[in-house]
């Protein structure tokens, strides 16, 4: 799977993505979320980030995209974060990433 790291997302968790098959990128430090989006979307990538900015569907509407993955977990902790995100693409295959907002939790995740 193709994935956009926002700069929020730690080294821990490209290193899991990488070692997983992955093809992983990650946004440029200071990168403007329009940016990053776009980026994405050029592409064909899936965004995973901790931004709650990219979660609201108004600005990012998901069926304009390949994929968000919103990390939304407290404190942000590398573990917990690898964690959930095995369950979640253990869930879901790649393709059905597309076109949606996928907001991940310690304990699950929501879909939008």
């Amino acid at each position: 799977m193709k994935f956009l790291l926002d700069e929020n997302i730690g080294s821990e968790v490209e290193r899991f993505l990488v070692e997983s098959g992955h093809d992983v990128k990650r946004t440029a430090s200071g990168s403007e979320n329009g940016e990053v989006m776009h980026a994405a979307s050029i592409e064909k990538r899936v965004l995973l980030t901790h931004d709650i900015h990219f979660s609201n569907i108004l600005m990012y509407p998901p069926h304009r995209y390949c994929g968000i993955i919103r990390v939304r977990i407290h404190p942000p902790s590398p573990d917990k974060a690898i964690s959930a995100l095995k369950r979640l693409l253990d869930k879901v295959a790649p393709g059905e990433f597309n076109k949606k907002l996928y907001v991940l939790e310690e304990d699950g995740f929501r879909v939008r």
